[in-house]
């Protein structure tokens, strides 16, 4: 692959894809993808330390109860499959009428992977848990909902709790200004970090928040004690806005780059004007 020809055109986020991904519904590719990448980096970065991370679709959080409660990062809905046909005497005979259930494992699927968790490794205990936000986590579906009661109990647990929101056309989660409504001064990206220590009451949150063709800011995690971790997430996506080729996925697809503020809206457009050929 020629990588100059796949180059993100932007610094940082590039929001003609974005725009693409969340009115198209195809958020969640990019979502998989991007949490894959830092997986990657961590555990490199992580190899030779007491701390393993993971994918995960669940994690067990049990910090003042003795009923462990178990949490997703998405909703997951789940139904019992009942048999329409019933089972025939000989189900091995050459020709059989049967449940498609008799013979294909139809079970859900298993839950996806939305979560990136880091654990010590001595006792298994999640130390830092980390979410790219999707849709579904915000205002105006219920997920939302769901979302917050989850993080109240991980940092409750006095985990870290890293949250990514990269999504600018909804209603942040914590208490920001707006950009999706339109409110002056605001932000369309944010990284927040929740450091619960020695307690939520007391502990404390760095936030960062960044314009529309500003990098991606470095994300640091801390561990335990003075243990920390660094991922430069703006090297992250454009690795994989590359090797994605993504580039041929905004040639295809028409975007009015709606979702925006006006002004930014007049600096994407001049900047696609500015970088075609």
């Amino acid at each position: 692959m020629n990588d100059s020809k796949y180059q993100n055109s932007f610094v940082g986020i590039n929001p003609v894809l974005h725009e693409i991904l969340l009115t198209q519904d195809r958020w969640q590719e990019f979502h998989h993808v991007f949490l894959t990448e830092c997986l990657m980096v961590l555990r490199q970065k992580l190899a030779d330390t007491p701390y393993t991370v993971s994918l995960e679709q669940s994690v067990k959080i049990q910090p003042l109860y003795d009923n462990a409660t178990r949490y997703r990062p998405d909703l997951l809905i789940k139904t019992e499959k009942d048999k329409i046909y019933s089972r025939p005497p000989s189900p091995n005979s050459p020709t059989a009428t049967l449940a498609i259930v008799d013979i294909m494992d139809l079970d859900d699927p298993d839950p996806e992977l939305l979560s990136l968790v880091i654990r010590k490794h001595e006792d298994d205990a999640p130390v830092a848990w980390i979410e790219l936000l999707s849709p579904s986590n915000k205002l105006p579906f219920d997920g939302y909902y769901q979302y917050r009661t989850k993080r109240q109990v991980i940092v409750g647990a006095g985990i870290v709790f890293i949250e990514l929101d990269f999504i600018h056309n909804q209603s942040p989660t914590f208490r920001y200004l707006d950009y999706s409504k339109g409110e002056r001064t605001a932000y369309p990206f944010h990284l927040g970090v929740l450091i619960p220590n020695p307690g939520a009451e007391a502990g404390v949150a760095h936030v960062a928040h960044f314009h529309v063709m500003e990098k991606i800011p470095k994300l640091l995690i801390p561990l335990l004690g003075d243990d920390k971790v660094e991922i430069n997430l703006d090297d992250v996506y454009q690795d994989i806005f590359v090797r994605g080729a993504y580039t041929k996925e905004i040639s295809r697809n028409m975007s009015a780059l709606a979702t925006y503020h006006p002004d930014d809206r007049e600096k994407i457009l001049a900047h696609l004007q500015s970088s075609s050929p």
